[in-house]
């Protein structure tokens, strides 16, 4: 049905570009939350993202993974926003951005009825990592791409981002080191680990 709708849109079917803004329109819009709290520039980012379609739909192939492409597109977008409205964010030194994630660490925590202590240590892992590790880990855990995929849409190469998750995964077995923990934490954290290294 999602490729149907895409060659549809390729056509100028309006109803066909509605259903892909439809599906697309809330997870674009968490995921520019995470990279800036300046509502107007995640909102103006998926307008124009959609805008672009529009107008270059003639020259647009059908994508391999539309999810995929889409959210590279919508990424690329935003960082250009970004770029024009404050000067100190570039494009090309991402660093200069905070990404801003919730591990999900912390949901399974949660139905597992942590204590509320042991729950908090599980929220603070992740102000543990850099920005561009929270965002590998936001997408491979949270939205299912492969390393392949999350070092397309970061702009990096295939080893940076195994780096960038390998470091990650490292950075927070230290951090949990440093912690007193419980058996529980381990296998959830483990459990976590494991979805993190496939692909």
């Amino acid at each position: 049905m999602e490729y149907h709708n895409w060659m549809l849109m390729l056509e100028g079917n309006k109803k066909a570009l509605a259903n892909i803004y439809f599906k697309y329109a809330e997870v674009l819009y968490q995921y520019g939350l995470k990279m800036t709290k300046d509502t107007t520039s995640v909102e103006d980012a998926i307008q124009d993202l959609f805008l672009h379609l529009i107008k270059k739909r003639k020259s647009l192939t059908t994508p391999d993974n539309i999810k995929f492409y889409i959210i590279r597109a919508y990424r690329n977008q935003l960082l250009k926003e970004l770029t024009k409205k404050r000067s100190h964010v570039d494009v090309d030194s991402y660093d200069s951005i905070d990404f801003i994630v919730e591990s999900n660490l912390e949901t399974e925590a949660m139905k597992m009825n942590f204590p509320e202590k042991q729950q908090q240590l599980i929220a603070e892992l992740m102000t543990a990592l850099s920005s561009r590790q929270k965002e590998a880990i936001y997408l491979k855990y949270k939205n299912g791409f492969t390393n392949e995929e999350i070092a397309k849409i970061m702009g990096i190469s295939h080893q940076a981002c195994r780096n960038l998750i390998s470091n990650a995964i490292k950075r927070m077995r230290e951090y949990l080191a440093e912690t007193s923990i419980s058996k529980e934490i381990i296998i959830l954290f483990d459990f976590f680990y494991r979805k993190l290294i496939t692909n």
